[in-house]
């Protein structure tokens, strides 16, 4: 059931992410075409949105976050790893999108040794997450559409944090959480 869950979380940030893209070719014109975007532009744009609000996390936050129990979090030093956290903020920009970014009240990165929950292994992977090397970059209280059925209140949105765990080494995305915002709105 949890292993459910995460999907539904990461396709639901891929249908967010495909929707923005959908938007900026197809955009107001009622689907008339517009210029194509090239994938070059898109990065730059998710690059120079916002950045202001990048603050260092700490692995105890990690640890304190009720929807992250399951996974375990080590320190890790920057030393370590190929990856620098500029970089790592850069790759979870470019997963999540521009809305997303500019969306978020605050972002906060850590880099820590993660263990997935109870299976470890990545399906149809040799991906093994036990004291991983992995940026965890996490934008905090941005809304995402609800899944599944709809909501007898006509509000299908959720108030959310999304973190996208990105390896240290190779800058891939390893997964993205998205759970309830653990701030107000």
């Amino acid at each position: 059931m949890v292993f459910l869950k995460k999907v539904g979380l990461i396709l639901i940030v891929f249908c967010l992410f495909i929707s923005v893209f959908t938007f900026k070719i197809w955009g107001a014109s009622g689907g008339k075409k517009q210029e194509q975007i090239s994938s070059e532009q898109v990065k730059t744009e998710v690059t120079q949105a916002n950045t202001a609000n990048v603050e260092d996390g700490t692995v105890e936050e990690l640890k304190q976050n009720q929807y992250l129990k399951q996974n375990d979090f080590k320190e890790l030093n920057e030393a370590e790893v190929s990856i620098d956290k500029k970089l790592a903020i850069e790759k979870a920009k470019e997963i999540v999108g521009s809305r997303v970014i500019n969306e978020s009240k605050k972002v906060k990165v850590v880099l820590t040794k993660y263990t997935r929950g109870q299976i470890k292994k990545i399906p149809e992977s040799d991906l093994v997450l036990d004291n991983y090397p992995t940026w965890v970059v996490t934008f905090y209280g941005v809304t995402l559409e609800k899944q599944g059925s709809k909501s007898t209140s006509g509000d299908n949105s959720v108030y959310a944090d999304i973190n996208v765990l990105i390896d240290a080494n190779s800058g891939k995305e390893i997964s993205t959480i998205s759970h309830t915002s653990s701030l107000t709105k």
